[in-house]
């Protein structure tokens, strides 16, 4: 596969670093080490890009901590690769200097060939609970992806029970993957726009009912976010979709995907589910095909994703309750403090 064409966006500098600094003082084992001389040592913590000169101390965050680090490697002698949100840059070990870049259609040459499989592979534990897998491959027969799983295939009532009906089989058109990969293709940074979403009356009305049943101390200002999102700007909607709300537990729940192409091409699609998922579309999206990688906030590609595992898809069916309660995180910051990171 040949080279995805690269747009420089900018071009920053950390000069500034040797005068003004933001020092935060850690321990080596809490940082998320990527790059280590005798001299120097880099790393993430918390989101911070962190840099100490001084092992095992004194850490210096890197343009005062105006970046949110999603994910750092090295990718050369010179150079580390990270992704802030969803944009990407490079940083000069050498000059310190910081390039913002994207790729143009990183999907393209993949996309020439017809999807022959998707595997889809997932990992759940922690807090005292077992350690359980699950495996899926789905083959493309005749232009539909089709699983070698069964399910059961279950509907949610409005108090959340379960039913359970016939053992069905996923199977998913070819032509949808083709559409939402080429949407993904042409603009694989876009946010979603808060239609996007889908909330209509009933799942409003949905939201309402089960705080009414549940009554919880925090239902005053809860039942304000239906309203609050039919104004929400777009702006607003972006701030949310890229901040941190994790929550500290040792469970986790990573789920990784897998497209294979008739040519032996891997696109492979993670989703943000450990320990805790963003919020509850799972995203963004961590996707890599070959050396380039990047973060999307596809709502169309987490759905189609969430698909294949059927049981994971259904226990979180709740999908735009949870949307609008991590709405709250945005709109109601002290409320929810206890879920934030703080640095």
């Amino acid at each position: 596969m040949k080279s995805v064409i690269l747009i420089v966006l900018g071009l920053m500098s950390f000069s500034a670093f040797s005068q003004e600094k933001t020092q935060i003082t850690l321990k080596s084992s809490d940082v998320d080490t990527v790059y280590s001389t005798d001299n120097i040592t880099i790393g993430t913590y918390r989101g911070n890009l962190l840099k100490s000169t001084e092992q095992d101390t004194v850490w210096k965050i890197l343009d005062d901590g105006h970046y949110e680090v999603k994910y750092l490697e090295q990718i050369d002698a010179e150079h580390l690769l990270f992704i802030d949100q969803s944009k990407n840059f490079t940083y000069n070990l050498i000059t310190e200097e910081v390039i913002q870049f994207s790729y143009k259609q990183p999907l393209e040459e993949f996309l020439e060939f017809d999807i022959e499989k998707i595997l889809y592979s997932s990992e759940s534990g922690g807090c005292f609970a077992p350690t359980t897998y699950c495996r899926i491959q789905l083959n493309n027969i005749e232009g539909t992806l089709t699983s070698d799983t069964q399910f059961y295939d279950q509907s949610y009532t409005i108090e959340g029970t379960t039913k359970s009906n016939e053992t069905v089989k996923t199977r998913i058109p070819e032509q949808d993957w083709k559409n939402c990969l080429n949407a993904l293709n042409t603009d694989p940074y876009s946010f979603p726009k808060v239609q996007y979403f889908k909330l209509d009356s009933l799942d409003k009305s949905i939201y309402l009912e089960r705080l009414r049943l549940l009554q919880t101390s925090d239902y005053q200002f809860k039942a304000e976010l239906p309203k609050l999102v039919d104004t929400m700007s777009q702006h607003s909607l972006e701030f949310h979709l890229m901040d941190f709300v994790p929550v500290y537990s040792t469970s986790f729940y990573n789920q990784i995907y897998y497209l294979i192409n008739t040519n032996g091409d891997t696109l492979s699609m993670k989703l943000n589910s450990a320990p805790t998922p963003q919020h509850s579309y799972n995203i963004p999206i961590y996707c890599q095909i070959q050396d380039n990688k990047f973060y999307t906030y596809s709502i169309e590609l987490s759905l189609l994703l969430r698909k294949i595992n059927r049981e994971y898809y259904y226990y979180h069916s709740h999908t735009k309750e949870q949307f609008l309660d991590y709405i709250g995180c945005y709109y109601y910051p002290n409320k929810y403090e206890h879920m934030r990171w703080h640095r």
